[in-house]
């Protein structure tokens, strides 16, 4: 089966967790059932998806330090896709976008839908998403200081101006935004930050720590690099922070990325 057959019903469910009523779960269901036949997922990924989903409702009613333990090795098992029992479909196989770029594979990560279904399928996120924006002038900040964020990147050699769009761009769009930024938002600002802050009181200091993960889970393009989407994570949590929106730091997020894709070698400069 090819996989293009499954990239709309699951881009199309990652988009639901912003419609009311049932739409998520009827498109959920649409895409496991497509899943399931074409063999990207096995039957035990069921139990193990309703094992999360079980961890999130118990740290929702009976906030436990044990259920956040399990919850995030349920999550980060899943996100390094370690999982048995999960084929992610190759979408574009060793693909550069410039003749300078590193070869790039891009997969539809199930395994990082379910962390986003998951996380934002619950009453927290109704409620937040209910809730209406906060606008201030800071904002206006962190769209610069990520520029410089990719202007280092450049100095350090880690990519090279070259500046266009690949043909697989609106593919590449649609799996970044709808899964990549979505599952990493979810995770890191909708959860850890969220959950940091209501524990600690200190939102600044609940951002800083996000971040500083955010970064480690990048450590394997080294330490510049690591280091880099650290501060990029922190520029997200407070796009997060002073909107009171997930959807702030999502767009960051993706626009970030298109810029980096637009303008410079993606995902880094060739060897």
């Amino acid at each position: 089966m090819d996989p293009y057959w499954l990239a709309v019903p699951v881009g199309a469910t990652a988009a639901a967790l912003w419609w009311r009523g049932s739409a998520v779960v009827v498109l959920g269901l649409v895409a496991l059932a497509i899943a399931l036949a074409g063999g990207w997922l096995a039957w035990w990924i069921v139990p193990m998806a309703m094992a999360g989903w079980l961890l999130r409702s118990l740290m929702d009613r009976r906030p436990h330090w044990v259920w956040h333990l399990l919850f995030t090795i349920w999550a980060v098992s899943a996100a390094i896709h370690v999982w048995p029992g999960v084929r992610n479909p190759l979408l574009l196989d060793g693909v550069q976008a410039s003749a300078y770029s590193m070869p790039y594979d891009l997969y539809l990560n199930l395994d990082k839908v379910l962390i986003a279904l998951v996380l934002l399928g619950g009453p927290a996120w109704a409620f937040a998403r209910a809730q209406r924006w906060s606008w201030s002038r800071r904002l206006l900040v962190l769209p610069v200081v990520l520029a410089g964020v990719l202007g280092l990147a450049w100095a350090a050699g880690l990519i090279a101006l070259v500046p266009g769009w690949p043909r697989w761009a609106w593919l590449w769009a649609l799996c970044n935004l709808l899964i990549t930024c979505v599952a990493e938002e979810a995770f890191f600002r909708f959860y850890l930050q969220r959950r940091l802050t209501l524990a600690w009181g200190k939102p600044l200091l609940a951002c800083s720590v996000a971040g500083a993960l955010f970064g480690l889970a990048h450590f394997g393009g080294g330490v510049v690099y690591a280091l880099l989407a650290a501060v990029a994570g922190a520029c997200y949590g407070l796009a997060y922070l002073w909107s009171g929106r997930l959807e702030a730091a999502i767009a960051l997020h993706f626009l970030f990325n298109a810029a980096h894709l637009y303008g410079f070698t993606y995902p880094l400069l060739r060897a």
